[in-house]
């Protein structure tokens, strides 16, 4: 039988596997971004350091209490809301209805 211990550290070490693999990809596709001058691809890399920047979080996280990661899980939905705001305030080609209805779904995750 496993015990809960060991399935914590069998999550812990495949959210650092999962972590240092973003770092990876994030490294190469910043330099290749660099090389080829692509700043779309600059763009994707910096969303692989954020998602390594919160595996990383959430790696510290599973050490704390219930009440504090849930604290957490709040912070950072909202960090994860943040880009999608941003997209709010760029002039763009959404029409008025489709921001709004964008705007709504983005909120939603911190609802969950």
């Amino acid at each position: 039988m496993v015990t809960r211990e060991a399935d914590a550290a069998d999550l812990r070490r495949e959210i650092r596997f999962v972590a240092i693999l973003n770092l990876a990809y994030f490294g190469i596709e910043f330099a290749v971004a660099l090389a080829i001058g692509s700043v779309s691809l600059f763009a994707d890399s910096i969303g692989l350091l954020e998602d390594a920047s919160v595996n990383l979080l959430i790696l510290v996280a599973l050490r704390w209490s219930a009440p504090r990661r849930a604290r957490l899980g709040m912070v950072l939905a909202g960090i994860l809301l943040v880009p999608g705001l941003a997209r709010e305030r760029v002039p763009g080609d959404l029409a008025h209805g489709e921001r709004r209805i964008g705007i709504w779904t983005r909120l939603g995750c911190l609802h969950v």
